[in-house]
């Protein structure tokens, strides 16, 4: 889980999203607080974290908050890990994506929008912060933890290397290496050696 709240709602969220989850008592929930910045008017990803963190516990919920994490490559690590992602943030949620995870997302800004269209699933995986239905959000649970999405995703991630190798196609007529500049460009990337030479 990864979620970022108004500092005068946080709780009523917190609550909603603690009423949902109690239906997975045999979840193991991992919270991942990705933007360390300081707001006045939203609550840092840290201090969501821990209240998070508290709310659940307080329920009986297992519950690691993975706040020491120290990089993105031990993020995705341990997203790699997981059955599925929650998250109010874009930037993780493709992390997700790109380790094969599926992702519910709060969604603000139309960021999410495009993202979700691309990977077309047959549920709605997105959510308004401010008004999202209980049930509707324990249907999308239900839904990730009961269907292997895994190929429809890597099927998806699979175009998206083929468009970003057109990007470099330029290099193509210019370095003898071009399939090499690939094999670093994906290894950065994605942290996989799909178009690396074997």
């Amino acid at each position: 889980m990864h979620l970022t709240s108004n500092k005068e709602k946080h709780q009523d969220f917190i609550n909603k999203i603690a009423n949902v989850l109690e239906n997975y008592k045999d979840a193991l929930f991992v919270l991942f607080p990705h933007d360390y910045r300081v707001y006045d008017a939203l609550l840092s990803d840290k201090v969501m974290c821990q209240k998070i963190y508290d709310e659940l516990t307080g329920r009986g919920l297992d519950v690691i908050n993975a706040y020491d994490l120290q990089n993105e490559i031990d993020v995705k690590s341990v997203i790699g890990l997981c059955d599925l992602l929650i998250t109010c943030r874009m930037h993780i949620a493709i992390a997700s994506f790109s380790k094969n995870v599926p992702v519910i997302s709060f969604v603000y800004q139309g960021k999410f929008e495009g993202l979700y269209a691309f990977y077309n699933f047959r549920h709605n995986l997105m959510f308004e912060k401010d008004s999202f239905d209980n049930d509707e959000l324990k249907s999308a649970i239900d839904y990730l933890l009961n269907n292997n999405c895994t190929a429809i995703i890597k099927k998806r991630n699979k175009k998206i290397l083929e468009l970003s190798e057109k990007n470099f196609e330029f290099l193509s007529n210019k370095t003898d290496n071009y399939q090499d500049v690939m094999c670093v460009l994906n290894k950065y990337l994605y942290k996989e050696d799909l178009l690396c030479k074997q």
